[in-house]
């Protein structure tokens, strides 16, 4: 389920998604705010960051992808070319495409991410999921809801994509829509990057 967030009900929400996500940038190593980090995420070529933990407060487990800070990042965010992403565990609809851009740096940490949840999710069988990430990493947060709900299908999950651009074709946008948890956006009035419309992208 898709939520556009219009007024303040989804504050506490998106703050705690901004908080999380400006953790990434700063590198913090053992925690960020809440989250007890149990891996960093560091695919050197394609420089994607981030980290996994989980929250004994909230009982949830916890994906947070890291916005541009590099070259790298930059040319990512302009590799607009829709290409048919293909990642263990996802049975995405064959018209469905996204960037490469954002596939290829996902693509390089997918199966590190699922197998790190996993181990958190055995360890934690009752915590919940949660992904988000700002901008560049607000975009990989789509990628990363997508992984999660089809991988942990039995699993309840939240995803907050803060200032995230639209990454890929109409039938990604409606794929991503019909997974099974609560995907919010953030964005501020005056941001013009989650507005961002290259080729045949559909707002997500």
């Amino acid at each position: 389920m898709l939520t556009f967030i219009t007024d303040a009900s989804a504050f506490t929400e998106l703050q705690r998604a901004a908080y999380l996500s400006s953790a990434a940038y700063s590198g913090c190593k053992d925690t960020a705010f809440d989250v007890t980090i149990t891996k960093q995420i560091h695919d050197f070529i394609t420089d994607t960051q981030g980290y996994i933990g989980y929250s004994e407060e909230k009982k949830r487990i916890t994906v947070v992808m890291r916005g541009s800070t590099s070259p790298t990042d930059f040319f990512n965010d302009l590799d607009t070319i829709l290409v048919k992403p293909n990642i263990s565990g996802v049975d995405f609809p064959p018209e469905a495409k996204i960037m490469s851009g954002i596939n290829i740096p996902w693509s390089a940490v997918h199966d590190e991410v699922i197998t790190e949840v996993k181990r958190l999710v055995d360890q934690y069988p009752d915590y919940t999921l949660e992904s988000t990430g700002h901008s560049l990493g607000g975009a990989l947060t789509y990628m990363s809801y997508i992984a999660l709900a089809q991988n942990f299908p039995g699993k309840e999950l939240t995803g907050n994509a803060l200032a995230a651009f639209p990454i890929g074709n109409k039938e990604f946008s409606n794929f991503g829509a019909s997974q099974k948890g609560t995907l919010n956006r953030g964005n501020n009035a005056l941001d013009g990057v989650p507005n961002m419309s290259f080729m045949d992208q559909e707002p997500h």
